[in-house]
């Protein structure tokens, strides 16, 4: 007979009451720190599973205005991203010129 295996959420059920108790008291807990508080306690799940939950119960605690932040936030960091990848392309070409404008002086000497 092969054995199941409970789903990896399962496992962390008994410790979901703990965690939000921690994150009401310290919203500014980590995922790392809670993670290494339950399994102190006893949990033998995944890491990522406990991330998952914890990143559900922060955006269900944001109100509208801190999601709009977050994504205003994210938006202009995406076209900071896009500007300064731009940028470097551009300093790249120009290094590249100069480069073949030097080996060319130094051919015609």
């Amino acid at each position: 007979m092969t054995k199941t295996r409970k789903p990896p959420r399962q496992k962390l059920e008994p410790y979901k009451a703990l965690i939000r108790e921690r994150l009401e008291t310290s919203p500014q807990l980590s995922a790392k720190r809670l993670f290494d508080e339950v399994k102190a306690d006893g949990y033998d799940g995944s890491y990522s599973q406990l991330v998952a939950f914890v990143k559900t119960l922060r955006k269900s605690s944001m109100t509208s205005e801190q999601l709009e932040r977050e994504r205003v936030e994210r938006a202009v960091a995406l076209k900071v991203l896009a500007t300064n990848t731009k940028h470097l392309g551009r300093l790249l070409i120009k290094q590249k010129a100069d480069e073949a404008r030097r080996k060319h002086i130094k051919q015609a000497d």
